[in-house]
C-alpha cells in the first residue's frame, strides 16, 4: 500500500486556506507488506428436553494474526520537496543512516529533504474462546419465549508508529419474545438487551507524536448498552406490506481515560487526561422508530404500480466520543417517497424523492485540535467540521432484466 498526500503549512490568516506566507510540502505512507489471517473452529449442540422446550449451548475459537513488515511514513517539509514534476523521489529520502536526501526534482540539491518519520513493523496475535447458552420455551404454536447469554471478541489493532490497540470483548444477555397472529399474516419480535464490553475500540483523530493529525484506534474500557427493540412485520391484505421498528437505548461509558485533542499541546507527555464516564456512546440515540409501507396495484394491463412510505425518526445523539455541543445532532426525521411502474416482469421505472423534509443532518463531526502555526493558538479548542446527509434529492431510476 502506499499513499501520497499533499500538506500546507497554514501560516496565513485564513486557516485551511492558501495564503502567500504558507509553505506546502509533501508526505508518503508505505505499507509494502501487510498479512491479516484468521483461523476459527466451533460447534454447538441442542438438547429437546420435551416438545416445547429446548437447551442449546455452543463455543468457538478464534485466532487472528495481523502482520506489517516494511512501512514507513516520509515528509518532506523542505520549500524544494515538491518543486518540479513528480515530486520528491523515495529512493532518495533521508533515513538515520543517510542523513542527506537530495530531490532530484527540485533545480537545487537541498540536504535532507525528505525524512523518515517513523518505522511501521509490527506482528501482533490474538485468541479467544467464546462461548454461547440458550433457552428457548413454546408457549404456544404463534408464541415462543427464549433467554440467551453469549461473548463477542474482536481481535485488536497495529498501527502506525507501533501505537497497537487491544482486542474488544462483550458480554451479551438477552431475553426475547416472537409471536405470529392473525393466521401468520402478522409477526412481532421483541427483545430486551444487556450488552457488557470491555476494551471497546474506538477511532477518532488525534494529534500525534510528530504534532500532525493521525487517525487512531483507542480501547475504552468499559462501556455497557441496556436496550429494547420491538419489531412489527403485518401484510394485511396480499398486496400490502407494513414494517414498523422500535428501539430504546441507553449507552454509557464505565471507564474511559483518555487525552482530549480538542486542545493542542505539542508533544507533551504531560498532556491533561480526562475521563468519558458517563459520556454517551456514538451514534446511539435514546429512541429510534422506522415505518415502511407499500402496497402493490394491479392495474387491467397487468402491469403493477406500487407506491412506497419509508420514515424515519431518532431522539438526539452525539457523534463523538466526547459528547460535545458541537458534536450533537439534534433530534430528526428522515421521510422518503417512491412510485414504481413494473410494466412486465423484464422492466420497471421510478420517480423517487428521497429526504422529503430536507433537514441538514449530521452523520459525522471531525474535532481537530488548534495548531500553532495554522491559524490557531495552542491551548485553545480546535474547529469542529461537519458532515451532512444529502439534501431532498429526486429523480427518476429506470430498471431493465435481460434474459435468465
Amino acid at each position: 500500500m502506499r499513499f501520497d498526500v499533499d500538506q500546507g503549512d497554514d501560516r496565513g490568516s485564513v486557516p485551511g486556506e492558501a495564503d502567500a506566507g504558507d509553505m506546502r510540502y509533501a508526505q508518503a505512507y508505505l505499507q509494502p507488506q501487510r498479512r491479516l489471517a484468521a483461523w476459527a473452529g466451533f460447534g454447538q449442540i441442542t438438547w429437546h428436553a420435551r416438545d416445547t422446550l429446548r437447551f442449546s449451548g455452543g463455543a468457538r475459537y478464534t485466532y487472528d494474526t495481523k502482520r506489517d513488515r516494511g512501512g514507513m511514513n516520509v515528509v518532506c517539509p523542505g520549500p524544494y520537496a515538491t518543486v518540479g514534476n513528480g515530486g520528491f523521489h523515495l529512493a532518495r529520502v533521508a533515513t538515520r543512516d543517510i542523513p542527506f536526501a537530495p530531490n532530484p526534482d527540485s533545480p537545487l540539491a537541498v540536504p535532507g529533504t525528505c525524512r523518515v518519520t517513523a518505522h511501521n513493523d509490527a506482528n501482533k496475535h490474538w485468541s479467544k474462546i467464546t462461548y454461547m447458552a440458550r433457552v428457548e420455551h413454546d408457549v404456544s404454536d404463534r408464541l415462543l419465549a427464549y433467554a440467551l447469554t453469549s461473548t463477542g471478541f474482536k481481535s485488536g489493532v497495529i498501527q502506525d508508529g507501533g501505537g497497537n490497540a487491544d482486542p474488544e470483548e462483550v458480554v451479551n444477555y438477552e431475553l426475547g419474545l416472537k409471536a405470529s397472529v392473525l393466521d401468520g399474516a402478522m409477526a412481532l419480535n421483541t427483545v430486551a438487551f444487556y450488552s457488557d464490553y470491555s476494551d471497546i475500540l474506538r477511532a477518532r483523530i488525534e494529534w500525534g507524536a510528530l504534532d500532525t493529525f493521525q487517525l487512531v484506534t483507542r480501547n475504552a474500557t468499559r462501556a455497557r448498552i441496556v436496550g429494547l427493540e420491538s419489531e412489527l412485520s403485518w401484510k394485511p391484505a396480499g398486496a400490502s406490506e407494513l414494517q414498523a421498528v422500535f428501539t430504546y437505548l441507553s449507552s454509557r461509558y464505565r471507564d474511559f481515560p483518555t487525552v482530549d485533542s480538542q486542545y493542542y499541546v505539542p508533544s507533551d507527555p504531560l498532556t491533561p487526561v480526562i475521563n468519558l464516564r458517563g459520556n454517551s456512546l456514538p451514534f446511539a440515540p435514546t429512541y429510534t422508530g422506522a415505518l415502511v409501507y407499500e402496497h402493490s396495484f394491479r392495474l387491467r394491463s397487468g402491469a403493477r404500480l406500487v407506491p412506497r412510505l419509508q420514515t424515519k425518526y431518532q431522539s438526539e445523539m452525539f457523534l463523538t466520543d466526547f459528547n460535545r455541543r458541537s458534536d450533537r445532532q439534534e433530534a430528526c426525521s428522515r421521510t422518503d417517497l417512491s412510485l414504481r411502474y413494473e410494466a412486465t416482469a423484464d422492466w420497471s421505472i421510478e420517480a423517487f424523492v428521497r429526504n422529503v423534509e430536507d433537514e441538514a443532518v449530521k452523520n459525522n463531526v471531525d474535532l481537530r485540535g488548534n495548531q500553532p502555526g495554522r491559524g490557531g493558538v495552542a491551548g485553545f479548542p480546535g474547529v469542529a467540521r461537519a458532515f451532512l446527509d444529502a439534501p431532498r434529492t429526486y429523480g427518476l431510476r429506470a430498471a431493465m432484466r435481460f434474459g435468465e
